[in-house]
């Protein structure tokens, strides 16, 4: 069940919101202990929607990290923890092709690794319950944010506490950036994926499909990603709980170091902290900084996918940040319209090979992003007719819509600044109330696609 459903919209939601509000009124603990407990057990339904393997596993991982972790100031008890994690995410993603995965596996793998790491480092133990909230969370199990259990539990300590006033302005910035994820979805993200899907399926395409294909994937995956993880932090807000910000109008970095300080935070952060720091940084030398920095995005193309696709993903990421560290970023230097053209440029040729099932199709739209010779034709009949078949639509239609999603990501605000800056208000409570109903009534009757991370 993912959150652009109807059954999760119109039934899942306010039902676990009506009961969060009991549970709320019932609990006069100091401590919350019911509102946690009650998260907890609604995040364990949540989970079964994906089926009792998939639960099962999450919870034995639970309870055998959590174990671990009373023991993770051993070294041997560390290896032990990071081993087994890892033969877990390789053996799901590997043997068994990512079919049979648990909802979200990446995601709180590296949540358990933060935590064992940080036992280790010194950190306090955690309450079961308290970590088990933190991993199980269903607002960000399924795509992340990633989460450090310890900062999960710092950040959301007596939140439930908040006063009749400071709750209804939480659950209304709640149902506004939920909303705002959900139009990214239906409104963007799903409807851009007819160009990108026709793209990657054809044997041939000109220069103009090719660009067309890439950039309407690269607009897709953003609008798709960062369309869950405003759902997922506004339902964070409605039942109490903060999640952290992934992503800050990445799109519109003037390099690419810039470009991963605002493309999925939480995932650099971690990879920073727990890889690239422990590593030694940039504090060795130039040349051990750049076996450093190849590494962390070696591990990320691992985290992905375990194929070439991935780790050439990676690799060009790795290579583009080892060069602004050898050429102190010289980048940062251009005027910011350029630095935000080339470093999309970028991205946008890398996500070709992100996108891609195989190299040889990532050769086809490689091939025509130069092919100049066909310049002369702009959509040929056959993109038109697939993308009739991918969804209902025109091309002209299709395309104006990705030039929309282009404007939104490069010049408008994101859903961070909007939240900052606008004013609470009846007006725009009503107005949000109708652009609800709206994705609603669209997911009714559209097959929306999956989450492009979920079960990831």
């Amino acid at each position: 069940m993912t959150f652009h459903t109807y059954n999760f919209l119109i039934f899942f939601l306010p039902a676990a919101a009506f009961l969060y509000w009991i549970a709320n009124r019932l609990d006069r603990t100091e401590e919350k202990r019911i509102l946690r407990a009650y998260l907890a057990l609604l995040s364990v339904g949540f989970t079964v929607s994906a089926g009792w393997i998939c639960t099962l596993t999450i919870l034995t991982g639970i309870a055998v990290n959590y174990c671990l972790g009373k023991k993770a100031y051993k070294k041997l008890v560390l290896l032990l923890g990071i081993a087994l994690n890892a033969a877990v995410l390789v053996c799901f993603k590997i043997l068994s092709g990512g079919v049979y995965a648990p909802l979200g596996l990446s995601f709180y793998t590296f949540s358990q690794l933060a935590y064992l790491i940080d036992r280790y480092r010194g950190e306090r133990e955690l309450p079961f319950l308290d970590y088990a909230l933190s991993i199980l969370f269903f607002a960000k199990l399924a795509e992340g944010p990633i989460v450090n259990p310890h900062r999960f539990v710092q950040n959301n300590q007596n939140r439930s506490g908040f006063s009749a006033e400071a709750r209804y302005c939480q659950m209304n910035d709640g149902f506004l950036r939920l909303t705002m994820g959900l139009v990214k979805k239906v409104f963007l993200a799903d409807l851009i994926a007819s160009l990108a899907n026709t793209g990657f399926a054809m044997s041939r395409l000109t220069i103009w499909e090719a660009w067309i294909t890439s950039i309407a994937y690269s607009m897709q995956l953003y609008f798709d990603f960062s369309g869950y993880c405003d759902i997922a932090i506004g339902l964070g807000k409605l039942f109490g709980i903060h999640l952290p910000e992934n992503f800050n109008s990445p799109y519109q970095a003037v390099n690419i170091r810039d470009f991963w300080k605002r493309w999925h935070m939480t995932l650099t952060g971690f990879l920073t902290k727990y890889i690239y720091i422990p590593l030694g940084g940039n504090r060795r030398g130039r040349v051990r900084t750049c076996v450093n920095i190849m590494a962390v995005f070696l591990v990320s193309g691992l985290w992905h996918g375990f194929g070439w696709t991935f780790l050439i993903w990676g690799t060009l990421h790795g290579l583009a940040m080892v060069l602004d560290e050898l050429t102190k970023g010289i980048s940062s230097k251009l005027p910011k319209p350029i630095g935000i053209a080339l470093t999309f440029v970028f991205v946008n040729v890398c996500w070709i090979f992100f996108r891609a099932d195989s190299l040889e199709q990532a050769q086809v739209v490689l091939r025509g992003l130069i092919d100049f010779s066909s310049a002369n034709v702009l959509i040929s009949p056959e993109f038109t007719r697939r993308i009739a078949k991918h969804f209902p639509m025109t091309d002209t239609l299709a395309v104006a819509i990705l030039f929309v999603g282009c404007i939104v990501a490069f010049l408008m605000p994101n859903a961070t600044r909007i939240m900052r800056s606008r004013k609470r208000s009846v007006p725009v409570l009503i107005l949000t109330a109708v652009v609800f109903m709206l994705c609603v009534y669209m997911i009714s009757t559209v097959d929306v696609t999956s989450s492009l991370y979920f079960n990831f």
